[in-house]
């Protein structure tokens, strides 16, 4: 069987390779290509909703291939449109001219004002009814085109039903042209991400659950400070089947209503009633199907209470950035949460509000060793990510005591925003994850790097782990990157990316004159990230001799 997978696959990919470059089609097409089945397998394979190494254009080239590639190309080509394109693309070129006006800035994008130049016919909408059919996913308003001046003629000229398949909507307009968002609820949308800004698109949130039944999903992105919260509570009170839910804030009554839910698996809240009643604990089960849970800037207090009222969650997800800038003192809702959601959870994130730090003590806000014991209790962690605002006093026992709570942490993030005071940990540590976390792949950490240990020690000491390829420094301090390269190659044979604070930022002669120090520790380590490749090299090629049999 896996034979027969293997053949396949070379097969398929092949085939993409010819399809894709010879554009004149096939004089003799393999007769596989004759298979429904393989062809809609090659169409998905190009895909590039599920294959990120792939664009629509190689999907497109693959469709001007040939008749037989053509149809079923079609579907995933159009399934993920932006009404901009299908304007543009399938109306007539002579109905609309497209505006371009250049933002100022060097990163700006151009922005496309599309102006209507004649009256819309009912001819005009041919290609649109042809192509609107296939489109699953219609998105509007975040590409940078202005649809302003259409949309009154589209809403006067449209026919009904051009995108019978419609099942996902991304509405990104504001103000004026929110409203024209009722030309495409259509029953068969089950998920809606909106961005509303004001009270008076309150009529949208009254008739959506009636327009659009079997909504599974809803998200609502709020710009400006305007209060929607009353309208969309009383929406959400409606929905009987939601799945997911994402909007800034709910009320009590909507909260009991979706604690009563047994389809809920994704909440995100972005703030928290501050006083909430919580149900009898004899009651019935408080959120029985929540999975994932993000809550936004909550405080600590709402968010204990929150947490306090769910009974018998099975999280796999929890994410929170809490309002204050008291992290050193998590540990305030940490026991509901260990006692209710410890044995599923493989996702955890935590961060605080840096305004919180005006006027305190910075060492409140040191996390330590006794607060992360609080979540040693996740042992199925894969993902945790935690940002102290000034630093973690750990040093290598604490680290090696962190590896050792998580044997299957995938990406460890200890990232910290204003550091207040030097690391204790060193690069020594990094030894107990190569010992104890053999599936770890991204490492964010704050090390004093600037003596580094060496790798000629007993096999009993040192260990390579070959599955971390990133390791994010921040601004931990060094002073000889071969140091560092040597230690980390001997370790991490697999580690090719080593980022810095200053990252993805310009470093120029300008900013060196404000950050000259934070630049000059940025291009240390980039020279230990330059002298990876070779060292794991040579690294690679010394246990190769060491374990190879003898000779003699």
């Amino acid at each position: 069987m896996r034979l027969v997978t293997s053949r396949l696959e070379f097969y398929f990919r092949t085939t993409i390779f010819i399809a894709v470059q010879q554009q004149s089609g096939y004089s003799d097409m393999h007769r596989c290509l004759e298979i429904p089945e393989i062809v809609d397998m090659i169409c998905a394979e190009l895909d590039p909703s599920y294959s990120w190494s792939f664009s629509s254009h190689n999907l497109a080239n693959l469709a001007r291939t040939c008749t037989s590639l053509f149809g079923p190309a079609l579907p995933y080509l159009w399934a993920s449109s932006t009404l901009s394109r299908i304007l543009i693309s399938c109306m007539p070129s002579d109905l609309w001219a497209d505006d371009i006006t250049k933002g100022s800035g060097p990163l700006a994008k151009k922005k496309h004002q599309i102006r209507q130049l004649r009256p819309i016919h009912e001819s005009d909408w041919g290609r649109v009814k042809f192509y609107g059919r296939l489109v699953k996913q219609l998105s509007s308003g975040a590409d940078h085109w202005s649809l302003s001046s259409a949309f009154p003629a589209l809403s006067a000229s449209s026919p009904e039903g051009l995108f019978p398949s419609l099942q996902t909507l991304h509405w990104y307009h504001s103000k004026d042209d929110f409203r024209f968002i009722d030309l495409f609820l259509y029953p068969t949308v089950t998920k809606i991400l909106v961005r509303a800004s004001s009270d008076a698109n309150s009529s949208f949130f009254s008739t959506l659950a009636t327009k659009c039944p079997k909504l599974i999903e809803f998200s609502l992105a709020p710009t400006g400070y305007a209060n929607s919260e009353p309208a969309v509570s009383e929406f959400v009170r409606s929905l009987q089947c939601v799945q997911k839910i994402s909007v800034l804030s709910l009320d009590q009554r909507a909260l009991d209503h979706l604690s009563g839910l047994t389809t809920l698996n994704e909440l995100m809240l972005s703030s928290l009633p501050e006083v909430l009643t919580l149900r009898p604990i004899h009651q019935s089960p408080t959120f029985s199907a929540l999975r994932r849970l993000a809550l936004h800037y909550p405080s600590i207090r709402s968010t204990t209470q929150f947490l306090g009222w769910c009974s018998r969650v099975s999280l796999v997800e929890f994410k929170t950035w809490l309002r204050e800038a008291v992290l050193g003192k998590w540990t305030a809702f940490l026991p509901p949460f260990q006692r209710l959601f410890s044995i599923p959870l493989s996702n955890l994130s935590i961060d605080g509000d840096y305004d919180g730090l005006e006027g305190s003590d910075p060492n409140i806000h040191v996390i330590t060793l006794q607060s992360m014991r609080r979540i040693f209790a996740f042992i199925n962690l894969t993902k945790l990510v935690i940002t102290s605002l000034v630093g973690f006093d750990l040093d290598n026992d604490a680290v090696a005591e962190l590896a050792r709570a998580w044997p299957q942490i995938v990406t460890l993030t200890l990232a910290v925003c204003f550091p207040r005071h030097a690391p204790r940990a060193t690069l020594s540590c990094l030894q107990s994850f190569a010992q104890h976390c053999p599936h770890l792949c991204t490492l964010t950490m704050v090390l004093d790097a600037r003596v580094a240990p060496g790798t000629d020690v007993g096999p009993r000491t040192h260990f390579v782990q070959h599955t971390l390829t990133t390791i994010r420094v921040d601004h931990s301090p060094l002073t000889d990157p071969v140091y560092a390269a040597r230690f980390l190659s001997g370790v991490f044979p697999k580690l090719v990316e080593v980022q810095t604070q200053r990252e993805y930022y310009a470093n120029d002669e300008e900013q060196e004159q404000e950050h000259g120090d934070a630049i000059r520790l940025h291009r240390l380590w980039k020279g230990v990230e330059r002298l990876l490749p070779e060292l794991s090299a040579i690294h690679g090629e010394r246990r190769m001799l060491i374990q190879a049999p003898s000779t003699s």
